[in-house]
């Protein structure tokens, strides 16, 4: 499997979009997120993080990157309020 690409996609009703490429050749697209993240909202604060990453862990899977959950817990509420260096690190911790 493969992150081909995560962007924002402002014009639909998730903010953002990743597209996966598939062992078996196909792709997967999975909107996720709002406007209201750590990466977007530079009023939130690493303790609304750590409070966004403990309200949703016990309801997402955080380890499946194909999730909506995994997608938002790492992409947008990840280690840097870099969306690009969130990626970067995505693509590492995924193997993709």
């Amino acid at each position: 499997m493969k992150l081909l690409e995560a962007k924002r996609e402002p014009k639909n009703t998730s903010e953002f979009v990743a597209i996966f490429l598939l062992d078996n050749g196909n792709k997967k697209t999975v909107r996720f997120g709002t406007k209201s993240n750590y990466v977007s909202n530079l009023d939130k604060t690493k303790k609304d993080r750590d409070a966004y990453i403990a309200r949703h862990k016990v309801n997402e899977d955080f380890n499946n990157p194909l999730t909506r959950g995994a997608l938002s817990r790492w992409l947008l509420w990840g280690e840097s309020r870099s969306f690009t260096k969130n990626v970067n690190a995505f693509k590492k911790k995924f193997n993709l």
